[in-house]
């Protein structure tokens, strides 16, 4: 199987009974896998709907890391 684009779109509820849907397609470039490209994508959506860690949560991750903590001690 080769993927040539990727699509994510995720659809954010906002108070009101009103929503908002963000989605983008990227082409995967040589030398990318597809599994990155998404993880690009996501993160462009994640921003683009104002769910962007904060730089405390960051921080904490960071810090969680280092003490090589587990994946659902994230704090976000």
């Amino acid at each position: 199987m080769k993927a040539n684009k990727i699509y994510f779109e995720r659809t954010k509820s906002l108070i009101g009974f009103h929503n908002v849907r963000v989605g983008i397609e990227l082409q995967v470039e040589k030398g990318e896998k597809a599994p990155e490209v998404l993880k690009k994508a996501e993160l462009f959506v994640a921003h683009a709907l104002n769910e962007s860690p904060t730089s405390q949560q960051m921080e904490a991750a960071l810090n969680l890391v280092e003490h090589k903590k587990e994946i659902d001690e994230l704090p976000f």
